[in-house]
């Protein structure tokens, strides 16, 4: 998996997998994290897929991630755990952070405080927030205003 995605995009210098539980549960729930309710959400992730189930250790996996790989630097891996990308390991760690807690507010949000679906920005706003990247120096890919569910 981290070999492909080296193969894949060649702005990556750093690729973090790990299993935050939150986020996870996402996946477990087959739900992608693809609101766009947060500015950390909007500014540094973009909307998060789900990849197709894939055999760890096998050739699978990275088969699953490889069609999301030109427009994201964070996936989630069904019923797995979470990839993300950056040009260095403190830009794919802090991604990986910033999933975690998108996972917990939209999580929070959603079944603790009943807003299903939680209130998006405004996309107007939104837009505003995608061309912020640029000016906050942030690298890599985004997609844009992207929904998986």
């Amino acid at each position: 998996m981290h070999l492909r995605v080296y193969q894949e995009r060649l702005d990556v210098g750093a690729v973090v997998h790990a299993h935050p539980p939150v986020a996870t549960g996402f996946t477990l729930a087959h739900i992608p994290l693809d609101s766009y309710s947060l500015i950390e959400n909007a500014i540094v992730i973009g909307s998060v897929p789900i990849t197709p189930f894939g055999t760890p250790s096998t050739a699978e996996v990275p088969e699953a991630i490889a069609p999301y790989l030109s427009e994201h630097d964070v996936l989630l891996l069904e019923n797995h755990g979470a990839l993300a990308v950056g040009s260095d390991i403190i830009s794919a760690y802090y991604r990986m952070e910033t999933l975690e807690l998108v996972a917990k507010t939209t999580f929070y949000a959603r079944k603790l405080l009943g807003g299903q679906p939680e209130a998006e920005i405004p996309r107007e706003k939104l837009e505003t927030l995608f061309e912020m990247r640029k000016n906050y120096g942030v690298t890599g890919k985004h997609p844009g205003y992207k929904k998986y569910s």
